[in-house]
């Protein structure tokens, strides 16, 4: 996915409000020096995988939950590649 790193305050918020103005929903990662921005698709995007809808900025960070065990066995690299790409956005 696409991250913007913000290494300010006023930095981040100009993004925010950016996003804002623009309606392009974005998914924010506050860390102790920086905040890392996501710009994403739409939760209702015909875009988005099926397998991540509701998706938010945890599993844009790379966290996911599963179900059970065969789900579990199932995942790949690629997989992950495929859900992430989706939610993804460029702008």
């Amino acid at each position: 996915m696409r991250c913007i790193k913000t290494i300010s305050v006023d930095e981040c918020w100009a993004v925010v409000e950016k996003y804002h103005a623009e309606n392009q929903p974005y998914n924010l990662l506050y860390r102790k020096d920086n905040c890392f921005v996501l710009p994403r698709q739409m939760q209702s995007s015909e875009m988005v995988a099926e397998r991540v809808h509701g998706a938010g900025w945890i599993e844009e960070c790379g966290v996911f939950n599963v179900a059970n065990k065969t789900q579990a066995k199932n995942l790949t690299a690629e997989f992950l590649y495929l859900d992430l790409k989706s939610l993804s956005v460029e702008v």
